[in-house]
């Protein structure tokens, strides 16, 4: 062949290949890192740091792929390759400056600006050709030891960090029971049969309810995630902790239940399928060894970074997608605890679970969707990130209703398979079981849906169940209202050891000694004031705090003043009997509980970013 062939035949553009390599890679680090940054700024959720190598590989992925197909198609037209490289900036460039700017100027805003720095790169690179070539040449090598020493650093620091902690535990008592807390996400009590629902929604629970502990009124501390999780984990009401909207991070000035077992030799793990609140960073990892939150699939890993969320908002929701992107299921945290627990079965485990499953959208995997069907694929209608209708057609409400008894069917036998796998696991050692939610959900009760919004018995009344055979009795029903911040007092007291003295008092005095209802504390709701919120919710004008007694249920607005509800004989709350003159007594009992007098709207509040 002449030298004249040789030069017609055409070759591939390696200098382009290198530089897609090169700023792929390098940028998806700047992503990462900036998204980690904002993080720490408190205004950036759901992320943690693995985002910085996941970045950098997911993107650099894509843009090498792009310089692949660019170098290969400018063997057939070299003159292209202006635009050739314009589009790998361009590429490399967009995540980067959006994450950068993106909670401060418009996404058009964003696109002009990333393809100008392109621009600019390209014309650059255009009038230093050969300079830019040795630069990219030169860095290739360096950047990918760069994102691969950045995933070893992270990864295996966080793997050598776990096991020294655990190593360096003390000894556990012999007889120390494995204890599993599971927390199931926007579960209300009444939709359980345990509790009295019409379906068969959750057999294995039940089953666990009449072995062990059923409590028919217990509440939790607010009707959102974050308080009420920190309340879960500290033992301490909303007012104590301080854990809300905007307020959630680095809140170490309370001892954690996991802190207080580590100190008594357990391994501590939590798995969150919520990984919108209940995640490290809102706080929650204080005290476990060991926490499983985000990038559970490589679906959820690709979705974090900054095309992955485009295509999130802007391909899946569009073409009818209509669940949580890359949702963590129950089987998928069951699967995780599994092979955690495995490492180790030297000391005795406290795991957390929180299963998302429940929560809106009400998607649940078949058959279980069907189950209660009343017509074919129900549910979906409700979706806190994309709709949530004024109202519902009374067919549209039991659809939703369908889907949600049989996400709770879908849970309830994940939760079995999970005990029986533990149970199968450790025949030597006891387990004891807390079942219970971090808030209800409403359906149309009171002119609204999902939660978050007020403190009706629908929002705030959830299961607990304390299962624990032959140390928890067998068909325990305890009717006494209660709260479910008592449960650290009460995984204490079961495995004999005292907490701190501010503890919401253990639950166990209430089915050995049932006088001791008598004078029990009345459970405290909490709610703060949000005014971003729809002015038809409640707490778009202002905080509110409610208390439980055996026989009423007191809500005080800071700014609509209170209202009282005769639950026995009115379990939906439809009339308000705060101005009737016999209940005044009541009243005042109510006003006296209620810590720190009236409550105050903190008008501060910063608005929840997600």
């Amino acid at each position: 062949m002449t030298s004249d062939a040789i030069r017609r035949v055409p070759r591939f553009d390696r200098d382009l290949l290198t530089m897609a390599v090169v700023l792929g890679f390098g940028g998806g680090l700047a992503e990462g890192i900036s998204q980690m940054v904002l993080q720490k700024l408190n205004v950036l959720n759901n992320v943690w740091y693995p985002i910085i190598w996941i970045a950098a590989v997911c993107n650099g992925l894509l843009v090498t792929g792009a310089g692949l197909l660019l170098a290969g198609a400018l063997a057939f037209a070299p003159r292209a390759r202006t635009a050739a490289v314009f589009l790998v900036l361009l590429l490399a460039f967009a995540p980067g400056i959006a994450w950068l700017l993106k909670e401060w100027i418009h996404r058009y805003s964003i696109l002009v600006l990333a393809i100008a720095s392109a621009a600019v790169f390209t014309q650059w690179i255009g009038r230093h050709d050969d300079l830019a070539r040795r630069v990219f040449r030169r860095s290739v090598h360096g950047t990918l030891a760069v994102v691969l020493l950045t995933l070893v650093a992270i990864e295996g620091g966080a793997r050598v960090t776990e096991r020294v902690r655990t190593a360096r535990l003390p000894v556990a008592d012999a007889s120390a029971p494995n204890v599993l807390l599971i927390i199931i996400d926007a579960l209300r009590a009444d939709r359980l049969s345990a509790y009295g629902h019409g379906r068969p929604t959750s057999p294995a629970i039940d089953r666990m309810a009449h072995e062990g502990a059923l409590f028919e009124q217990g509440f939790s501390t607010s009707s959102y995630t974050l308080p009420s999780h920190a309340s879960i984990l500290t033992g301490l009401y909303s007012y104590q902790h301080g854990v809300e909207w905007g307020s959630s991070h680095h809140w170490v000035k309370h001892a954690t239940l996991p802190e207080l077992l580590q100190a008594r030799g357990y391994r501590t793990g939590a798995f969150s399928g919520n990984t919108f609140w209940f995640t490290r960073e809102h706080g929650f990892g204080q005290g476990f060894l060991h926490f499983d939150d985000f990038f559970h699939s490589f679906a959820d890993m690709a979705l974090r970074t900054g095309y992955g969320k485009l295509v999130a908002r802007q391909v899946l929701w569009r073409v009818g997608y209509e669940d949580i992107p890359a949702r963590k299921r129950a089987t998928t945290t069951n699967q995780q605890v599994l092979r955690w627990l495995a490492h180790d079965q030297s000391h005795p485990f406290f795991v957390t679970i929180n299963y998302m499953d429940v929560h809106d959208p009400y998607i649940p995997p078949q058959p279980y969707r069907n189950r209660f069907a009343s017509r074919p694929d129900p549910g979906g209608l409700l979706n806190w990130e994309l709709h949530v209708p004024e109202t519902l057609t009374s067919e549209e409400l039991q659809s939703e209703l369908d889907a949600y008894d049989g996400s709770i069917a879908y849970v309830d036998d994940q939760v079995d398979a999970l005990v029986a796998a533990i149970r199968q696991r450790y025949r030597d050692r006891e387990l004891l079981v807390v079942i219970t939610s971090d808030h209800g959900e409403e359906f149309g009760e009171h002119g609204g849906f999902l939660h978050g919004s007020h403190l009706y018995r629908e929002a705030i009344r959830v299961p607990l169940i304390v299962w624990q055979p032959g140390r928890v009795p067998s068909g325990a029903r305890i009717s006494q209202p209660v709260t479910n911040a008592a449960i650290p007092a009460t995984i204490l007291d079961l495995i004999g050891a005292a907490g701190p003295p501010e503890l919401a008092r253990s639950l166990r005095p209430l089915w050995t000694d049932p006088a001791s209802a008598s004078d029990w504390p009345w459970p405290l709701i909490e709610m703060k004031h949000r005014p971003w919120e729809s002015n038809r919710q409640a707490v778009h004008y202002g905080s509110l705090r409610s208390l439980v007694s055996p026989e009423l249920h007191y809500i005080d607005h800071d700014t609509q003043g209170p209202q009282l509800y005769d639950w026995v004989n009115d379990p939906r709350e439809t009339t308000d009997l705060i101005k009737r003159p016999e209940m005044q007594p009541a009243v005042e009992r109510f006003r006296e509980r209620l810590p720190g007098g009236q409550p105050r709207a903190d008008r501060s509040a910063a608005l929840p970013r997600r």
